[in-house]
């Protein structure tokens, strides 16, 4: 066998290692051909397997011609463990040791890697927690050979944004969620809907939730772990509140008292809810309650309130727009109407 006009077939009787010369014959002949990374690791691969120390000298001085004018270095960045891995060739610091420099602004960093004898050379590198997103460049001994690579910062961000139980918004008050529903729900199987910042993780218990598809139960209050990215995390209280019948504003009277009692009001489903830009004729208006007529002057108020789901009257089915609102009627009625 003749390796570039060298004749070593007659040093060499194992079968095996005449298979290891033709693959790396085939290996260097590529890299001779076209040099780049994938072609120089695979030549120096098939180099090194050979047992041969003739052979193997043969080959390295084959590769010193198109290695002579290769190099490069390239390098990822790892967001959760801030791990810079990086690789590279520069034949002409084979066998030494180099300073790789990663760079960005202000902020620099050195390791030290062994170029082996085949100029390559590889590594990793842990930023330091102060390192900011960004490009960064990764140098080795200041410029002979330069790269760069992106790195982003995990996210610390870690707050509930917004939370919906059954269509109504939860008011986040701190790290506690109140949701009053007013109306008929399985409060035992509620699907949430939230939003948490991107890269965030939101957990009830160890079970990863998925807004709007996991379901949770909600008789009592359940703890929501929102974790940020670089595990930093904040625990919200979420309590659902769930109110069939509700105190409104004035209405019919469940007490016994004189004219101008205070009132119990009580608020069920509504056939129909009334947008504020709903537009009805006189002929579409419809009486809900036999006390508050059409020509009443606060008809449009009360029909309007009704439709929302606020106040629909006490037991006899009359509103009793002479009688007076409780305190905790008023307050239940401004709370609804702002939820």
């Amino acid at each position: 066998m003749n390796i570039s006009g060298l004749k070593i077939g007659t040093t060499v009787s194992d079968e095996n290692e005449i298979l290891l010369i033709e693959a790396a014959e085939s290996s260097v002949s590529a890299a001779e051909k076209e040099i780049s990374a994938d072609t120089a690791s695979e030549a120096f691969a098939a180099i090194n397997a050979l047992n041969s120390a003739l052979a193997r000298a043969v080959f390295e001085a084959r590769m010193i011609g198109p290695m002579s004018g290769f190099s490069y270095i390239k390098a990822s960045a790892d967001t959760a463990s801030r791990a810079v891995t990086f690789e590279g060739i520069c034949y002409g610091l084979r066998n030494t040791d180099a300073q790789v420099t990663l760079t960005n602004g202000e902020y620099s960093e050195n390791d030290i890697v062994t170029v082996n004898e085949m100029g390559a050379f590889s590594g990793m590198h842990i930023l330091s927690e102060s390192a900011d997103s960004g490009k960064y460049t990764i140098s080795l001994n200041e410029n002979v050979l330069n790269g760069a690579f992106d790195y982003r910062k995990a996210s610390s961000e870690c707050e509930l944004i917004s939370f919906y139980a059954d269509g109504v918004k939860g008011g986040i008050n701190g790290q506690n969620v109140i949701v009053n529903l007013t109306k008929d729900t399985d409060i035992k199987s509620i699907v949430a809907v939230f939003e948490i910042p991107p890269y965030a993780k939101a957990f009830v218990g160890d079970v990863l939730q998925e807004s709007a598809v996991t379901a949770n139960d909600f008789s009592d209050s359940v703890e929501y772990k929102i974790t940020a990215e670089n595990g930093s995390e904040k625990i919200y209280n979420v309590k659902i509140n769930l109110n069939k019948e509700t105190t409104g504003g004035r209405g019919g009277s469940k007490s016994s008292g004189s004219k101008g009692s205070q009132l119990g009001m009580t608020v069920s489903k509504p056939d129909a809810v009334i947008k504020p830009d709903d537009a009805q004729t006189d002929a579409d208006k419809k009486e809900s309650f036999p006390d508050v007529p059409k020509t009443h002057y606060a008809f449009e108020y009360i029909e309007r309130l009704r439709g929302l789901g606020i106040v629909c009257g006490d037991e006899n089915g009359k509103f009793n727009p002479k009688n007076y609102a409780t305190r905790a009627q008023t307050a239940k009625m401004l709370a609804m109407c702002i939820r």
